[in-house]
């Protein structure tokens, strides 16, 4: 009887300690050892399109396969590849990310993308690299309003469309005015509004002259100046001889001059008696020769429609 106890007990101590072996000491599958490197540093690591919670530098414990890793990282465009795991061993990789590109379509197209105040020098339809951060962008475009609008660091690779709304603007062109001692068939005066030349000496016309050539010092001048003409026009210089560059008028105030130098090559601005911005340039020059050839100048200028509206 004590013989057949002594074999139960040591054949349950042998069981028990057996399975306790099994517990403590499973058999884990073969592993390996990962570690992936980037530039720039610190990107979040996705194995087969799960998040690891590991960042680029750090070392993962994978089973030993092929995985699918993706690096993300805010301002750069995901990086994937494939990677083999091998038993006991740690495989390293190193990988350069690209920069993310956010692109920016109008309609129409061809409009200045301004980042955070800055010139691009990237028209639409275009892509540029945003910073980090909220990003402000305008798009600027020659008879439409300026376009604002703010995107996150995380639009990067994406993609936005814009509509530009359109300026009631009126452009006129190759209008010649002559120097104001010319005769009515060669007329010195302009009316902005409607793009036409006219005299300044008489005519129903003439009470709707913004400007006129004066020959005395060779002056753009505003209609006031002469006898009997009632509107009076100012002037602001601009800064660039592009006119279609998508720059607006500054507000009207007293640095506006009444008369603008005939030598300008930049354009400038005028400010009407009924209140409405014109952007201006002089195109070209001629005559000057004799009394029979009055000098001239060929104009080229936008016109807004909606007064007090300085917007190009």
């Amino acid at each position: 009887m004590r013989k057949l106890l002594f074999s139960i007990f040591t054949i349950s101590t042998i069981l028990l300690i057996t399975g306790c072996d099994k517990l403590e000491n499973p058999l884990d599958p073969d592993k390996g050892k990962l570690v992936i490197t980037s530039t720039p540093a610190l990107a979040d690591v996705y194995v087969n399109g799960t998040n690891s919670g590991k960042k680029t530098g750090d070392t993962l414990s994978l089973a030993t396969g092929t995985y699918n890793i993706t690096l993300k990282k805010t301002l750069y465009s995901d990086t994937t590849f494939s990677v083999t795991v091998i038993k006991d061993q740690t495989v390293s990789k190193s990988v350069t990310m690209k920069q993310a590109s956010f692109t920016v379509n109008s309609a129409p197209d061809g409009a200045q993308i301004y980042l955070n105040g800055v010139n691009t020098n990237v028209v639409t339809n275009g892509s540029i690299h945003l910073a980090a951060g909220t990003n402000t962008i305008t798009l600027v475009l020659a008879g439409y309003a300026d376009t604002t609008f703010t995107v996150p660091a995380d639009s990067a690779s994406k993609t936005v469309n814009i509509t530009l709304t359109q300026l009631n603007l009126a452009e006129y062109k190759n209008v010649k005015i002559y120097e104001s001692q010319s005769t009515a068939a060669v007329p010195s005066g302009l009316i902005l509004s409607v793009g036409r030349a006219s005299t300044i000496s008489s005519g129903i016309s003439k009470d709707s002259v913004d400007i006129y050539y004066k020959t005395n010092g060779y002056l753009i001048s505003s209609a006031k100046d002469f006898p009997n003409l009632p509107r009076e026009t100012y002037f602001k210089l601009g800064s660039a001889t592009i006119i279609l560059d998508g720059v607006d008028s500054p507000a009207k105030d007293n640095t506006w001059a009444l008369s603008i130098s005939d030598a300008h090559s930049e354009y400038f601005f005028l400010y009407d008696a009924s209140g409405h911005y014109s952007k201006m340039i002089i195109t070209g020059t001629g005559g000057g020769t004799s009394v029979s050839d009055p000098a001239y100048l060929e104009l080229h200028w936008f016109y807004n429609k909606n007064q007090g509206d300085k917007r190009f």
